[in-house]
């Protein structure tokens, strides 16, 4: 004779026996046991979804910002060993035929120096206040419509196209906002909003003055020094108008 059984399960059922279960083995267990076994239990999901969640938010953060204050979607840039863009011009005669296009802007780009209290005179040992830094000259109206550098202005005010005695200095270069020096690298002291400094580029020198500062998260923006892309010109003493 064959005997058959027919069991109901429900999600209830099986609830109350995992309790039950659990229950039974938690009176038994040892209590310090059980509490270690939670802590690993916790810190095992920490470290493989709220730390690798935060890692990779962060790095997202850095690259979205990074696209939205500097490259935009396409970033044109010149060959490893040019130090422009030949024929510039064509180029951005080229992009300005793109009907797809929503807006671009062009950059001239250099190196130069920072210099403040450059009419005090150095006593012996003395070291000069000044940094080093990439110089990027632009068109503040096309600028700003790419990338909304007026928009992370922390203090101060944007630059107009007219305004060629203004400049735009990034927070990390001056040492009130970036309290860090090593050998190669001393931030800027005793400058802000509104201070007169001497910006040389190779032979070339301008007093400017200080009109806004920046602080947008992106080491492009925060670290550089944006001027009238017609005085960086000037400076650099190029007359071809390369980007």
């Amino acid at each position: 004779m064959e005997k058959t059984f027919s069991y109901k399960h429900s999600f209830k059922t099986d609830l109350k026996v995992g309790a039950f279960l659990a229950k039974r083995d938690i009176r038994r267990a040892n209590i310090w046991t059980t509490v270690l076994f939670i802590f690993v239990m916790i810190f095992t999901f920490l470290n493989l979804v709220v730390v690798s969640g935060i890692l990779v938010g962060l790095i997202e953060g850095s690259v979205d910002a990074n696209k939205k204050h500097n490259t935009g979607d396409i970033f044109i840039t010149s060959f490893l060993n040019r130090d422009y863009i030949e024929q510039s011009q064509e180029v951005v005669k080229t992009v300005d035929t793109l009907s797809t296009l929503d807006n671009y802007t062009a950059r001239i780009t250099g190196g130069g120096k920072l210099i403040a209290d450059y009419r005090s005179t150095l006593l012996k040992g003395q070291k000069e206040n000044s940094v080093g830094a990439s110089l990027v000259g632009i068109d503040p109206i096309a600028e700003n419509e790419v990338t909304g550098i007026a928009k992370i202005i922390s203090k101060g005010t944007y630059l107009t196209p007219t305004d060629a005695d203004g400049i735009l200095v990034g927070q990390d270069l001056l040492y009130q906002y970036n309290p860090i020096e090593f050998p190669g690298f001393s931030a800027l002291k005793n400058v802000d909003v509104g201070s007169r400094v001497l910006l040389q580029v190779g032979d070339q020198q301008k007093e400017y003055i200080i009109r806004g500062l920046l602080k947008g998260k992106v080491n492009e923006t925060d670290a550089r020094i944006f001027m009238l892309a017609s005085e960086l010109r000037k400076l650099k003493g190029d007359t071809n108008a390369n980007f």
